[in-house]
């Protein structure tokens, strides 16, 4: 388990003042990465991005440790551990463009999503937007450089981004799914309806049938 620096605390303060309804949350973008070269070495505690989420979010977890060793152990997609407050890891992708963002936002939150809207900032240090997706995949300057954030508020959500480490900045946003809604809006997503379901229905149909035989007979 990675220490983040009571970042966890926090985040369960913050849940507890806000536990009658949907209520501000801050995410710290962590990991700092040097690649190639003698010296190569992963911190995963650097920050280089606050987003603040003006009705709730939370962020990506990755079970990577700060590793100073070669070969690095790196924040890739198999080391994703689930959704939590306070802080959202930064991973290492392929940089093979929309359709490796996409396999890994399927990846990471099993959504089955076909496609999701994507936003160019044109690397900026600081951004607002409005959004109702579901989930929402950053890509930000060096790598480590995506991250997946979690819109636990719903419909309406102000994200504001501002740059803390160095790097190219905010590259762009992609928005998969609806928050609360299942699929669409930002994205088109697959809703499963269990198979259980048709059968529920049935039932149901019979009762009342039955109950209105028994009423005429009363």
């Amino acid at each position: 388990m990675k220490l983040k620096y009571t970042l966890g605390a926090m985040a369960l303060s913050i849940a507890a003042m806000g536990a009658s309804g949907a209520s501000a949350a801050t995410l710290d973008f962590l990991g700092d990465a040097k690649l190639k070269g003698k010296g190569a070495f992963y911190d995963a505690t650097t920050v280089r991005v606050d987003l603040g989420c003006s009705l709730g979010c939370e962020g990506l977890d990755s079970s990577a440790v700060s590793d100073f060793s070669a070969p690095l152990a790196l924040p890739l997609e198999s080391t994703a551990t689930g959704f939590v407050g306070g802080y959202s890891d930064l991973f290492v992708t392929d940089n093979s463009g929309d359709a490796s963002e996409l396999a890994f936002v399927n990846a990471v939150t099993g959504g089955g999503f076909l496609s999701g809207t994507k936003t160019d900032t044109g690397g900026v240090s600081v951004a607002s937007f409005l959004s109702n997706a579901l989930y929402i995949l950053f890509k930000i300057g060096s790598e480590p450089n995506v991250t997946i954030v979690k819109n636990t508020g719903g419909a309406g959500n102000l994200f504001t981004f501002t740059q803390v480490g160095g790097g190219a900045g905010f590259s762009h946003y992609t928005e998969f799914g609806t928050a609360g809604g299942g699929g669409g809006g930002g994205g088109v997503g697959e809703v499963p309806v269990p198979a259980a379901f048709p059968l529920l229905l049935g039932g149901l149909g019979a009762l009342g049938l039955l109950r209105r035989r028994k009423a005429k007979k009363a």
